[in-house]
Order: C-alpha cells, then sequence, then structure tokens
C-alpha cells in the first residue's frame, strides 16, 4: 500500500489500521462499499484479507465486497495547497466544510491559489489551482469541465470566484437546513442509530460465531 512506500516511520498502527478497517466491512457482510479512487487500495486489501481466509478454512465465510466508486466525482484537492481537501488540513483555508458560514466561503474562496495570467483555461499542468476550482464547480452544477470553461470563457478570475461560491453556498444551503431539521428532532436520530445499533450487533454476533467456528477458535 502507498502508505508503506511513503513512510519512512513504520508505526503499529500503520499495520493495524487496515486490518481494522476490513473487519468493519466484513464483519456486517458487506455487499458493496462506496468509496472513493483514492480509497481503492483499503478496500482492495480488505478483498485480500477475505479470499485468504476462505481459501485457507475452505469455506467462503466472508463476502467479498465490490466497489462502488463513482466515476463522476473527481478527487478534491485544497484551496492553497496541492493535497487533498481534508478536515484534518492544518490550514483551515485549505478545505471547505459543509457546515461554513456563507461569509467562510466566501473569504476561503477569494483567497484560494489561482496564477497571474486571469485567463480561465483548464489545465491541470500549467493552471493546477484553478483546474481544482473548476473541477469543483463542474461537480457542483453537474456539467463536464469543457462547459464551465466555455461558460467562463473570457472572464476574469474575480468573475469566476464569485459565481463559484454563489453555486457553493447554494448547494450547500439544503444540506445546512437538513443539518437543522435534524438538530431540532435530535431525538429521531438517536432512535434510528439506537435501531439500527441493534440489528448490526446481531450480524456481527452471527458472523463473529460463524468466524470462530471455522478458524477453530471455538
Amino acid at each position: 500500500m502507498i502508505q508503506y512506500k511513503n513512510s519512512n516511520y513504520k508505526n503499529l498502527g500503520l499495520l493495524n489500521y487496515p486490518v481494522l478497517q476490513a473487519s468493519d466491512i466484513l464483519l456486517y457482510d458487506s455487499d458493496f462499499v462506496a468509496i472513493g479512487h483514492d480509497q481503492r487500495q483499503h478496500l482492495e486489501l480488505s478483498r485480500k484479507i477475505a479470499k485468504n481466509i476462505n481459501r485457507r478454512v475452505g469455506k467462503n465465510i466472508f463476502k467479498i465486497p465490490v466497489p462502488l466508486i463513482n466515476k463522476n466525482v473527481n478527487l478534491v484537492r485544497g484551496l492553497q495547497s496541492n493535497s487533498k481537501m481534508s478536515k484534518s488540513s492544518p490550514n483551515l483555508n485549505d478545505t471547505i466544510f459543509l457546515l461554513d458560514t456563507f461569509e467562510e466561503i466566501e473569504y476561503k474562496i477569494n483567497k484560494a491559489k489561482t496564477d497571474c495570467t486571469d485567463i480561465i483555461e483548464y489545465d491541470e499542468i500549467k493552471k493546477p489551482e484553478l483546474s481544482n476550482m473548476l473541477k469543483i464547480y463542474s461537480t457542483l452544477a453537474n456539467k463536464t469541465i469543457n462547459e464551465i470553461t466555455l461558460l467562463f470563457q473570457n472572464k476574469n478570475y474575480k468573475f469566476f470566484k464569485e459565481k463559484l461560491t454563489d453555486m457553493l453556498i447554494f448547494r450547500l444551503k439544503f444540506f445546512r437546513k437538513n443539518v437543522c431539521l435534524i438538530k431540532n428532532e435530535s431525538y429521531k436520530l438517536k432512535n434510528f442509530m439506537h435501531a439500527n445499533n441493534i440489528i448490526a450487533k446481531k450480524i456481527a454476533k452471527k458472523n463473529l460465531l460463524k468466524i470462530y467456528k471455522y478458524t477453530n477458535l471455538i
């Protein structure tokens, strides 16, 4: 896995976490796992673990989960860096959070890195920062990169950033509304989680007993 290649210091967590992740997937008989492109290796390891155990015990005690990857969703880079946009980024202005205020979104987009040409075109080599923002707009607007590039042809960066801000605010408005509804009726969420927790425990208990049996742990 890529973590082993990129890390000089290999601690126990680097070894344990992928196995823990595999157990979370396999214990509940997952048929499909929704992941991003960058998680493909993690799921592949879970599939490999399941296949190896099935082969060793001579029985298909684990389902082999199938990845569900939305090909239309791009990996979003940070607004001020070339790394993945993430909640763990040390620079808070690098990431748009779902619960950011509209003022925070506007500030972050205005501060997002761009080049000095002020020409809107998609080029991941020469214009990585602008290309990233075009991807974001493309995803939010459900249009192709070419359509978005043509839409903003002969416009400057300031105009594009204003429209990207408007699009983000528009899309997140519905999410924020739903969050408010859930907070106001939190008991419904708690009841839902409690009911599904009972179901999950039953599945886990049944599968644990099956695993213990075929691996001679009981």
